[in-house]
């Protein structure tokens, strides 16, 4: 099973490393006054409590994001939730869409952010994208690295087999060059 270490942080306790470094880098906008009214797990009432068809009282759906704020350059507010990966919270997909159901037309949006070294803090979709692109380079990486091994083994073997021929046609001479010429750059 997966698991995150906690960190605690200025009073507060972060479900992850990256959670708490959005948190740092939130306090820096905030002391560069780009952002404010910052708060750390807000709750977000998602359904109301009812009484069931047993009259049992059912308690309220609450979500609790990892901070919203007042962004001053783009004058709304954003609640945020760091992601390490979506699967780590099997409750998250429906609280996003409810979340999305109630709060949307009031002008919330629920921003998942994905943290990775080369890319730093990006939207879940953007990291999907980037990954996919990633993994398509690499894949055609491999492939191209594929061919010229398989090109480096052909030529080797074929200037071996001419080398060794006695009585060589002009055409095998010749061959016989131009390989001998591809196989000294392929090896520098």
């Amino acid at each position: 099973m997966y698991f995150t270490p906690k960190v605690k942080l200025d009073g507060y306790v972060f479900d992850s490393e990256a959670e708490a470094e959005y948190y740092k880098l939130l306090l820096e906008r905030e002391r560069k006054k780009e952002i404010t009214l910052l708060l750390v797990h807000p709750l977000y009432l998602l359904q109301d409590g009812f009484k069931n068809a047993y009259g049992a009282n059912e308690k309220p759906i609450n979500y609790e994001a990892d901070f919203s704020f007042y962004d001053l350059a783009l004058k709304i507010v954003r609640v945020v939730d760091v992601k390490g990966y979506l699967g780590q919270d099997n409750a998250f997909p429906l609280h996003h869409k409810l979340f999305d159901f109630k709060y949307l037309e009031k002008g919330l949006c629920l921003e998942v952010l994905r943290y990775s070294k080369k890319t730093g803090f990006v939207p879940w979709e953007d990291y999907k994208k980037l990954k996919r692109l990633t993994v398509s380079n690499l894949k055609k990486e491999r492939s191209e690295a594929i061919k010229k091994a398989e090109r480096i083994r052909y030529v080797v073997s074929e200037v071996a087999r001419l080398e060794a021929k006695t009585g060589k046609t002009a055409q095998e001479k010749g061959k016989l060059t131009r390989l001998s010429k591809e196989k000294e750059g392929m090896l520098k």
